[in-house]
């Protein structure tokens, strides 16, 4: 997901991923006082949980044994424009225990959507077990537990969610040509190519940030799936489309390649997911790509200068297809 703040007009300056503050900075004391009023624990321990982009995130410890997590939604240009999202955030998690998914789904504790007793909209979770695999010795494996995982999640009644808010896009026609692409005609002929309406033949629900990042893995099993503040309903192929660029990116297009082919397979979904494809790289960050995340959880090969050509790549692979 990208963000970013320009114009009325679409032409003023564009900046991505600017949280109002250091992703790992602490929570400070007034939004902690409010955990230990709601929660009636003293806090005794804050850990950073690594792989941030909008929000800040914090394992407490509290002194009668219990865990939780805290998301505190600290990029303030993305409240500014989507001031419905912690609100939004908290009532996916409070939905997400009666869908009966296969893997762990964090739930709602308790929830500030606005700010009124925290520093910033805040919303308190259960932790779930396992971590993040960016490096894992077979890629290929790695890929098609991730598709199982989503094809899983794709086979939710979508009646039980069927008053989620509807999938967005996010490539809008006045975003520029990303600043450190090595080919902007590619993205000039993308933009020129991809369809003003996207098709939508089937309605699933939608984890909306579907990638590695936000899998957890124990050993070689998937045992949860976590930042769900973005689910929604919608064409499967947009969340096939944002796991296969991350997957090109982490490791290789052919990687991508099977991850789709093997969710095909167990799904039976033909739909041509190009345009949610081309329609999601352009919707990439504008200024240097916000590689911090994926060096908090141990991927610091891939600086800005190797994701931008593998972006670059995948988007000549795509429209080349």
């Amino acid at each position: 997901m990208t963000n970013d703040h320009h114009g009325d007009d679409g032409s003023g300056s564009w900046v991505d991923w600017e949280p109002s503050e250091p992703i790992d900075s602490p929570p400070p004391s007034d939004t902690l006082d409010w955990v230990e009023a709601e929660l009636g624990a003293t806090v005794v321990d804050v850990l950073p949980l690594p792989g941030g982009l909008s929000s800040a995130v914090h394992r407490l410890e509290l002194l009668d044994g219990r865990v939780v997590v805290l998301r505190r939604h600290v990029l303030a240009d993305w409240m500014e424009r989507e001031p419905d999202v912690p609100a939004a955030e908290a009532r996916i998690l409070d939905r997400l225990a009666t869908l009966s998914l296969p893997v762990a789904t964090p739930s709602l504790v308790v929830a500030d959507v606005d700010g009124t007793r925290t520093d910033v909209p805040a919303i308190v979770m259960t932790e779930v077990l396992g971590r993040p695999d960016l490096a894992p010795p077979d890629p290929t494996a790695w890929a098609n537990a991730l598709a199982r995982c989503l094809a899983d999640i794709h086979a939710v009644d979508v009646e039980l969610v069927a008053d989620l808010d509807p999938w967005r896009r996010w490539d809008e026609p006045a975003r520029p040509v990303p600043t450190w692409t090595a080919d902007p005609d590619r993205w000039r002929e993308a933009k020129d190519r991809v369809p003003a309406e996207l098709p939508t033949e089937t309605t699933r629900f939608l984890h909306r940030d579907f990638h590695p990042a936000n899998v957890h893995w124990a050993g070689d099993e998937i045992v949860a799936v976590v930042d769900w503040l973005g689910a929604c309903i919608g064409e499967p192929a947009a969340d096939l489309a944002h796991c296969r660029w991350n997957l090109a990116v982490l490791d290789s297009i052919g990687v991508a390649e099977a991850f789709t082919q093997c969710y095909r397979e167990l799904t039976g979904y033909g739909a041509d997911t190009l345009p949610y494809d081309v329609s999601t790289v352009l919707s990439a960050p504008v200024g240097p790509f916000p590689v911090f995340a994926w060096h908090a959880l141990g991927r610091r090969d891939l600086t800005t200068d190797v994701v931008a050509a593998r972006i670059d790549g995948w988007l000549a692979h795509l429209l080349d297809s």
